[in-house]
This record gives structure tokens, sequence and C-alpha cells, in this order.
């Protein structure tokens, strides 16, 4: 039986040079972000380290 998929998956070769780098970009700044309030939340739940700023800023 054979079954059919749809994939939202792209290449950045298919892409031009100007968009595959914004959206590196974007992806590195996303991770970023997400290492960070990683880091904050584990230093306040298991640390007790309470900082000035918050993580919604």
């Amino acid at each position: 039986m054979k079954c059919l998929s749809y994939s939202n998956r792209f290449y950045y070769k298919e892409l031009s040079e100007e968009d595959a780098n914004c959206i590196k970009k974007d992806l590195i700044l996303y991770n970023s972000m997400l290492h960070t309030a990683y880091k904050k939340l584990y230093l306040t739940c298991f640390h007790g380290v309470k900082e000035a700023v918050s993580l919604e800023k």
C-alpha cells in the first residue's frame, strides 16, 4: 500500500541567498532566546537565583 504525505520542507539551495541568510539569522536569534530563557529558569528553579530582569523582557 502506498501512502502519500505532504511536507513543508524547504531547501536553502532553492532559496535566494538573501532569503536563506535571513532565515539563518532568525533561527540563530530564536535559539539564542530559547537558551537564555532556559538558563534563567534553571537558575531560578534549582539554584534560587533571582535577577532584576524578567523573562518577559
